[in-house]
């Protein structure tokens, strides 16, 4: 049972540190501390104490304080186990110490190679990240702040009124004292700013990188059509400044771009393709069906009609006769027919 008389280390008014870092104890009551390759001091804190003693588990062997219970942890390999006790009169009161070596240097990068302040009021904010709860410390009397859980931290600072810009050097320090190669973070006041506006006519959205910038800065544009339309050009409403590949470069003054859409021409309908038909094999013709033999019908008798005379056909001269030859005849027949009156009348007599 510990006496009353010294609470134990855990409690208020107790602390074990290393080198200025507080030691952490586990879920089982056993205090934590890491070493790098500096020097490393354990300094105890026990408020109702008349003497503190840090003695190694290894070996007994105690550790040399220096009248002001800091003990100096020795070199060793691989992991040192402590026990510190706590002593007033008869009564002891202890907790252990688990010392590891740690010799790997946190890593710091910063998260730009220029920040710039504010231009009228001069704050600024320096970001980073490096190891997990390390120290960053920076500046000339070594000012600190500690990387959060994620790696990040933030350092906050102020030009002076006419102070155009500042350089901070930083190093981060993990718990074991490792430190960390040294950055240095460049801080200049923000020049004067030019806003930039970009429009559209109304067929699509279009915007740029930055709303402001100082002059000389390089500007990004984008624009997407809306269904139906295509990007057609940048139009400079105002500032002077060319465009080519979708940027250019910030005027000493206001820029204001214009974005072009364009209705898609409609599309071209294609002809129709012929599909063609697939071959098929001819149908044969159907074979012709015998019919039933029959006897011959017989051809009717033709009846005799009665004997006439025929009617001799005119037969036409094969060629015109000349008009002589045909008038001959005729006279001939007018001397036959009056010989036949003359003999008739020699009858009579």
């Amino acid at each position: 049972m510990k006496p009353a008389s010294i609470p134990s280390f855990s409690d208020t008014g107790r602390n074990l540190s290393r080198n200025g870092k507080d030691c952490t104890p586990d879920e089982n009551g056993v205090y934590h501390a890491y070493v790098g390759g500096s020097s490393n001091s354990l300094a105890v804190t026990c408020v109702e104490a008349e003497s503190i003693t840090v003695t190694r588990m290894d070996t007994d062997a105690p550790l040399t304080s220096d009248g002001a219970n800091t003990f100096a942890i020795p070199d060793f390999t691989g992991t040192l186990m402590l026990r510190v006790n706590g002593v007033k009169g008869k009564d002891v009161t202890g907790v252990f110490l688990l010392v590891s070596r740690d010799t790997t240097a946190p890593v710091l990068t910063l998260s730009a190679p220029i920040f710039y302040a504010d231009r009228a009021a001069g704050s600024y904010q320096i970001t980073g990240t490096a190891d997990a709860g390390s120290e960053v410390l920076y500046g000339e009397n070594n000012e600190s702040v500690y990387a959060a859980g994620d790696g990040s931290f933030a350092i906050q600072g102020t030009l002076e009124e006419r102070q155009d810009g500042d350089a901070l050097y930083i190093r981060a320090q993990d718990s074991a004292g490792n430190l960390s190669a040294r950055q240095l973070a460049l801080v200049a006041r923000q020049a004067e700013t030019y806003a930039v506006t970009v429009t559209t006519n109304g067929n699509g959205t279009a915007s740029a990188d930055l709303a402001a910038a100082a002059a000389g800065t390089n500007i990004s544009l984008s624009a997407t059509p809306n269904t139906g339309y295509h990007f057609k050009e940048w139009q400079v409403v105002s500032g002077g400044v060319t465009i080519e590949n979708d940027k250019f470069t910030m005027p000493d003054g206001n820029v204001e771009i214009k974005a072009i859409f364009e209705k898609d021409a409609a599309p071209v309908t294609p002809a129709p393709t012929a599909t063609p038909k697939p071959e098929s094999s001819p149908t044969p013709a159907p074979a012709a069906t015998a019919k039933p033999e029959s006897s011959p019908a017989l051809a009717p008798t033709a009846t005799a009609k009665p004997d006439s005379s025929p009617t001799p056909a005119l037969t036409a001269p094969a060629t015109k006769l000349p008009v002589w030859w045909v008038a001959l005849p005729i006279v001939g027949g007018v001397a036959l027919a009056g010989v036949f009156v003359m003999r008739k009348k020699k009858r009579r007599r």
